[in-house]
């Protein structure tokens, strides 16, 4: 009886550090997306790069964090797979995917055709909606995440605003995706302490 009880303590412990990594997981992809965005901004700042190659560094970017968080995923996954948890699935991956290329359709299309608006409201909605939508998988399929609402509920506000101003307000709305995704990144790692301290 007391073998099973130490091996059930073991267990909870090993199950917290699980959960604990994969919050710290998900705040290295909150910082990943905020130092390319500032490095971006002090590109932008200094050498005001064309159109062209504001998208290839976009499109490098992106290739750049989904191999990252790949690998790092796949990491997780094995830590996880080792104790017994069944975690993740393409199908919850393809349904992430779909999210965002929803968001890409409505915040940089339809939105702002339909409500004539600059870029800065066209980002906020597309980060809005596809955050959103990333969440409303998350929770669906694993738990409840409450540490990333903060970064589809602070750009959503900045994309009203964004959206009923007159002007274009794209350097403005780089520091409402600062400001979401650094309150993200704080909840999330201090989750990871909180369930490492328990």
């Amino acid at each position: 009886m007391e073998d099973a009880e130490e091996l059930r303590k073991i267990l909870e412990k090993i199950e917290r550090k699980i959960v604990a990594v994969g919050k710290i997981y998900s705040a290295i992809n909150f910082a990943y997306w905020l130092m390319v965005m500032s490095v971006f901004y002090v590109i932008l700042a200094f050498f005001r790069p064309s159109s062209t190659i504001s998208a290839v560094y976009w499109v490098v970017a992106m290739i750049a964090g989904v191999a990252v968080s790949g690998i790092l995923f796949r990491r997780i996954m094995r830590i996880a797979k080792r104790s017994g948890e069944k975690r993740g699935s393409r199908t919850v991956a393809a349904f992430i995917f779909l999210s965002w290329v929803a968001g890409a359709i409505l915040g940089f299309l339809v939105l702002p055709a339909t409500l004539s608006a600059g870029f800065g409201a066209a980002l906020l909605s597309f980060l809005s909606i596809s955050l959103f939508g990333m969440w409303a998988v998350l929770s669906y399929s694993g738990g409840l995440e409450l540490e990333m609402v903060p970064s589809f509920l602070i750009t959503a506000i900045g994309a009203v605003v964004a959206f009923t101003s007159a002007e274009d307000l794209s350097v403005w709305a780089g520091f409402v995706i600062v400001t979401a995704f650094s309150v993200t990144m704080l909840l999330y790692l201090y989750s990871a302490f909180r369930i490492i301290g328990d």
